[in-house]
C-alpha cells in the first residue's frame, strides 16, 4: 500500500512538472510571438515615417523652387522692395492662373522685411496669420521655413526669405495641398495615413529646410 502511494505521488507530482513546464512553455511562445508583433509594428511605423517625411521633404523642396523660379519673373523683386502693388495685380492677372495649375500650387504670398503681408493669391484666407509667423521665422533665421497648416485640409506651406544685394526685403510664401503626398505615401506603402494636429492651433511647424 505503501509502494502504491508512493508511485501515484510520484506520478502526481511528475504530472505536475510536465504541466507547469507546458504552460511556461506557453507563456515564452507567447511573449515571443508578442514580443515579434510589436517589433514588427515598430519597424512598420518607423519605416511609414521616414516615407512620410522624405515625401514632405521632396514636396519643400518643390516648393522652394517655385518660389525662386517667381522670383526670376521680371520685375518681381523690384515690386517686393518698393511694395509696388500695380505689377503684383500684373503677375496676378497674368502669371498666376498658369502657375496655379502647371505647379499645383494653392497659396502665394508676398510679405515685406517685417513680415507685413503686401498681396495674397489663394482660397485659404484664414492663414494670414500663419503666413507672416513663417515669414517672420525665415526672414529671422535667413532660411526657408516650413509649416504645416491644418483645418478642412491640411496645406504645407514654405516662406523663403528675397535677399537682394546682400539683404534681405521680404519673403515669398508658396502653398500647396498635402493630398497629393497622402496619396504618393499610399502608392508607396500601400497603407493609409492620417495627420493629428492641435486643434487649437490648427498648425504645426516643420522647421527650417
Amino acid at each position: 500500500m505503501t509502494l502504491l502511494s508512493l508511485k501515484w505521488k510520484i506520478l502526481a507530482l511528475t504530472s505536475t512538472i510536465f504541466a507547469v513546464a507546458v504552460v511556461t512553455v506557453g507563456i515564452l511562445e507567447y511573449q515571443i510571438l508578442v514580443d515579434q508583433q510589436a517589433a514588427a509594428r515598430e519597424a512598420s511605423h518607423t519605416r511609414y515615417l521616414e516615407t512620410f517625411d522624405g515625401l514632405l521633404v521632396k514636396s519643400a523642396d518643390d516648393l522652394r523652387q517655385v518660389a525662386k523660379s517667381v522670383l526670376f519673373i521680371r520685375d518681381i523683386e523690384t515690386a517686393l522692395i518698393k511694395k509696388d502693388l500695380p505689377v503684383f495685380k500684373t503677375f496676378a492677372n497674368t502669371l498666376w492662373p498658369m502657375i496655379s495649375f502647371e505647379q499645383d500650387i494653392d497659396i502665394l504670398a508676398f510679405h515685406d522685411e517685417k513680415s507685413t503681408q503686401i498681396t495674397f493669391w489663394g482660397e485659404f484666407q484664414q492663414l494670414e496669420s500663419t503666413l507672416a509667423k513663417a515669414s517672420y521665422q525665415a526672414i529671422s533665421t535667413e532660411t526657408p521655413f516650413t509649416v504645416i497648416y491644418c483645418q478642412q485640409s491640411c496645406t504645407q506651406i514654405i516662406s523663403v526669405p528675397v535677399q537682394v544685394s546682400g539683404e534681405i526685403v521680404g519673403t515669398i510664401s508658396v502653398g500647396t495641398s498635402l493630398a497629393d503626398i497622402m496619396l504618393g505615401f499610399k502608392r508607396v506603402t500601400g497603407a493609409d495615413i492620417a495627420l493629428m494636429t492641435n486643434l487649437r492651433n490648427n498648425h504645426f511647424p516643420e522647421g527650417r529646410q
